[in-house]
Protein backbone atom coordinates (compact mmCIF):
# COMPACT_ATOMS: atom_id res chain seq x y z
CA UNK A 1 0.00 0.00 0.00
CA UNK A 2 1.12 3.16 -0.63
CA UNK A 3 2.97 5.27 2.46
CA UNK A 4 0.79 7.73 4.21
CA UNK A 5 2.03 11.08 3.85
CA UNK A 6 3.90 12.97 6.55
CA UNK A 7 2.48 13.87 9.89
CA UNK A 8 2.86 17.67 9.27
CA UNK A 9 0.49 17.29 6.45
CA UNK A 10 -2.98 18.68 6.37
CA UNK A 11 -4.31 16.20 3.38
CA UNK A 12 -5.28 12.58 4.97
CA UNK A 13 -5.55 9.49 2.81
CA UNK A 14 -7.90 7.06 2.77
CA UNK A 15 -6.65 3.90 1.33
CA UNK A 16 -8.52 0.78 2.31
CA UNK A 17 -7.14 -2.87 1.05
CA UNK A 18 -9.52 -2.58 -1.86
CA UNK A 19 -8.10 1.36 -3.42
CA UNK A 20 -4.29 0.03 -3.12
CA UNK A 21 -2.43 -1.46 -5.61
CA UNK A 22 -4.90 -2.67 -7.93
CA UNK A 23 -3.05 -4.93 -10.44
CA UNK A 24 -5.28 -6.48 -13.21
CA UNK A 25 -8.96 -5.51 -11.15
CA UNK A 26 -10.27 -2.40 -11.96
CA UNK A 27 -10.55 0.88 -9.43
CA UNK A 28 -13.40 0.40 -6.98
CA UNK A 29 -16.02 3.34 -7.44
CA UNK A 30 -15.44 6.21 -5.31
CA UNK A 31 -18.28 8.83 -4.62
CA UNK A 32 -17.28 11.84 -2.52
CA UNK A 33 -16.85 10.69 0.99
CA UNK A 34 -14.36 13.18 2.08
CA UNK A 35 -15.28 15.99 4.57
CA UNK A 36 -13.73 19.44 4.61
CA UNK A 37 -13.30 20.97 7.78
CA UNK A 38 -12.12 24.99 7.33
CA UNK A 39 -10.27 26.84 10.05
CA UNK A 40 -9.66 30.59 9.38
CA UNK A 41 -6.52 31.62 11.31
CA UNK A 42 -6.67 34.72 13.69
CA UNK A 43 -7.26 38.01 11.85
CA UNK A 44 -8.38 36.12 8.83
CA UNK A 45 -4.88 36.08 7.19
CA UNK A 46 -5.07 32.51 6.34
CA UNK A 47 -7.34 29.48 6.18
CA UNK A 48 -6.85 25.52 6.73
CA UNK A 49 -8.64 23.03 4.75
CA UNK A 50 -8.31 19.05 6.01
CA UNK A 51 -10.04 17.07 3.34
CA UNK A 52 -9.61 13.02 2.75
CA UNK A 53 -7.95 12.34 -0.78
CA UNK A 54 -8.49 8.80 -2.09
CA UNK A 55 -5.09 7.20 -3.94
CA UNK A 56 -5.12 4.83 -7.00
CA UNK A 57 -2.18 2.64 -7.94
CA UNK A 58 -2.04 0.25 -10.89
CA UNK A 59 0.55 -2.17 -10.79
CA UNK A 60 1.60 -3.84 -14.55
CA UNK A 61 3.43 -6.02 -16.31
CA UNK A 62 5.09 -3.35 -18.46
CA UNK A 63 8.47 -2.27 -17.99
CA UNK A 64 8.66 2.01 -16.81
CA UNK A 65 9.83 2.78 -20.24
CA UNK A 66 7.09 0.77 -22.16
CA UNK A 67 4.73 1.82 -19.54
CA UNK A 68 5.80 6.22 -19.77
CA UNK A 69 5.01 5.38 -23.25
CA UNK A 70 1.70 3.89 -23.34
CA UNK A 71 1.17 6.56 -21.18
CA UNK A 72 2.67 9.30 -23.84
CA UNK A 73 0.10 7.51 -26.29
CA UNK A 74 -2.95 8.12 -24.04
CA UNK A 75 -2.00 11.86 -22.96
CA UNK A 76 -0.15 13.56 -25.60
CA UNK A 77 2.42 16.29 -24.40
CA UNK A 78 1.31 20.12 -25.28
CA UNK A 79 3.60 21.94 -26.82
CA UNK A 80 4.66 24.69 -24.70
CA UNK A 81 5.17 26.68 -27.73
CA UNK A 82 1.23 26.67 -28.96
CA UNK A 83 0.38 27.45 -25.12
CA UNK A 84 2.30 30.80 -25.59
CA UNK A 85 1.96 31.29 -29.09
CA UNK A 86 -1.96 31.29 -27.79
CA UNK A 87 -1.33 33.86 -24.93
CA UNK A 88 0.64 36.32 -27.12
CA UNK A 89 -1.39 36.48 -29.85
CA UNK A 90 -4.87 36.85 -27.68
CA UNK A 91 -5.91 33.85 -29.61
CA UNK A 92 -10.12 33.96 -29.13
CA UNK A 93 -11.25 31.42 -27.02
CA UNK A 94 -12.38 29.66 -30.18
CA UNK A 95 -8.75 29.07 -30.89
CA UNK A 96 -7.84 27.80 -27.75
CA UNK A 97 -10.57 25.16 -27.98
CA UNK A 98 -9.36 23.81 -31.17
CA UNK A 99 -5.69 23.61 -30.86
CA UNK A 100 -6.65 21.72 -27.32
CA UNK A 101 -8.91 19.18 -29.10
CA UNK A 102 -6.68 18.66 -32.08
CA UNK A 103 -4.14 17.06 -29.65
CA UNK A 104 -5.81 15.74 -26.98
CA UNK A 105 -5.66 11.68 -26.04
CA UNK A 106 -8.46 9.27 -26.87
CA UNK A 107 -9.74 10.15 -23.50
CA UNK A 108 -9.57 13.88 -23.81
CA UNK A 109 -6.42 14.71 -21.83
CA UNK A 110 -3.41 16.31 -22.74
CA UNK A 111 0.11 16.42 -20.54
CA UNK A 112 0.26 20.23 -19.62
CA UNK A 113 3.99 18.95 -18.37
CA UNK A 114 5.93 16.31 -17.86
CA UNK A 115 8.71 16.06 -15.32
CA UNK A 116 11.42 13.45 -15.59
CA UNK A 117 11.80 13.71 -11.85
CA UNK A 118 14.16 10.52 -11.92
CA UNK A 119 17.02 12.00 -14.34
CA UNK A 120 17.53 14.20 -12.03
CA UNK A 121 17.27 12.62 -8.60
CA UNK A 122 19.14 9.65 -9.83
CA UNK A 123 22.16 12.02 -9.56
CA UNK A 124 22.24 11.50 -6.10
CA UNK A 125 23.63 7.94 -6.70
CA UNK A 126 20.48 5.95 -6.03
CA UNK A 127 18.78 4.85 -9.30
CA UNK A 128 14.98 6.64 -9.62
CA UNK A 129 12.50 5.48 -12.45
CA UNK A 130 9.95 8.22 -11.96
CA UNK A 131 8.41 10.65 -13.96
CA UNK A 132 5.88 13.35 -13.09
CA UNK A 133 2.60 14.61 -15.18
CA UNK A 134 0.06 17.13 -15.18
CA UNK A 135 -2.34 15.75 -16.89
CA UNK A 136 -5.77 17.48 -17.91
CA UNK A 137 -7.72 19.56 -20.42
CA UNK A 138 -7.62 23.54 -20.44
CA UNK A 139 -11.14 23.89 -21.84
CA UNK A 140 -12.78 21.71 -18.76
CA UNK A 141 -10.60 23.53 -16.43
CA UNK A 142 -11.81 26.56 -17.65
CA UNK A 143 -15.09 25.50 -16.72
CA UNK A 144 -14.22 23.94 -13.19
CA UNK A 145 -11.97 27.33 -12.01
CA UNK A 146 -14.89 29.37 -13.21
CA UNK A 147 -16.97 27.21 -10.38
CA UNK A 148 -13.99 28.10 -7.87
CA UNK A 149 -10.44 30.00 -8.75
CA UNK A 150 -8.94 27.70 -6.24
CA UNK A 151 -9.42 24.95 -8.37
CA UNK A 152 -6.48 25.97 -9.92
CA UNK A 153 -3.98 24.10 -7.21
CA UNK A 154 -6.27 20.59 -8.52
CA UNK A 155 -6.12 21.01 -12.54
CA UNK A 156 -4.25 19.65 -14.15
CA UNK A 157 -3.96 17.01 -11.83
CA UNK A 158 -0.92 14.70 -11.00
CA UNK A 159 -0.33 11.04 -12.53
CA UNK A 160 3.06 9.49 -11.59
CA UNK A 161 4.78 6.58 -13.67
CA UNK A 162 7.18 4.64 -11.06
CA UNK A 163 9.22 1.70 -10.25
CA UNK A 164 9.86 0.45 -6.70
CA UNK A 165 11.06 -2.82 -5.65
CA UNK A 166 7.67 -4.66 -6.51
CA UNK A 167 7.82 -3.49 -9.85
CA UNK A 168 6.45 -0.54 -12.27
CA UNK A 169 3.14 1.33 -11.29
CA UNK A 170 1.03 4.44 -12.15
CA UNK A 171 -0.73 6.52 -9.47
CA UNK A 172 -2.68 9.77 -8.97
CA UNK A 173 -5.22 11.26 -6.45
CA UNK A 174 -8.82 10.20 -7.77
CA UNK A 175 -9.63 13.85 -9.05
CA UNK A 176 -13.21 14.10 -7.31
CA UNK A 177 -11.42 13.34 -4.05
CA UNK A 178 -9.30 16.21 -4.29
CA UNK A 179 -11.70 18.67 -6.16
CA UNK A 180 -14.58 17.57 -3.12
CA UNK A 181 -12.68 19.82 -0.78
CA UNK A 182 -13.82 22.87 -2.14
CA UNK A 183 -17.56 21.79 -2.13
CA UNK A 184 -18.81 22.82 -5.14
CA UNK A 185 -21.95 20.89 -6.86
CA UNK A 186 -20.99 21.77 -10.06
CA UNK A 187 -17.27 21.06 -9.79
CA UNK A 188 -17.94 17.76 -8.14
CA UNK A 189 -20.03 16.74 -10.86
CA UNK A 190 -17.55 17.54 -13.48
CA UNK A 191 -14.96 15.84 -10.80
CA UNK A 192 -16.62 12.77 -11.23
CA UNK A 193 -16.59 12.19 -14.94
CA UNK A 194 -12.56 13.04 -14.72
CA UNK A 195 -12.41 10.19 -12.30
CA UNK A 196 -13.90 8.37 -14.83
CA UNK A 197 -11.81 9.13 -18.21
CA UNK A 198 -8.48 8.78 -15.84
CA UNK A 199 -9.28 5.15 -15.01
CA UNK A 200 -9.97 4.36 -18.43
CA UNK A 201 -6.80 6.16 -19.92
CA UNK A 202 -5.04 4.08 -16.77
CA UNK A 203 -6.19 1.37 -17.65
CA UNK A 204 -5.28 1.44 -21.24
CA UNK A 205 -1.33 2.17 -20.12
CA UNK A 206 -1.38 -0.36 -17.86
CA UNK A 207 -2.81 -3.48 -19.34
Amino acid sequence: VASRPRSNTAMQYDEPPSAGRIGRRPPKEVMLTGHTNRETAAGGGSAQTDYTARRITYDNDYGYKETRARFDEQVPLLDGAVAVELVVSRAPWSAVQAAVNDRVGPTGFVAMARIDQGALLSLSGEALDGTLYLVGNPIVASDVTSGDPAAVLYVPFRVAVYRDTSGVHLSYDHPSSVLGSLDSAGINEIAIELDRKIQLTAEASCR
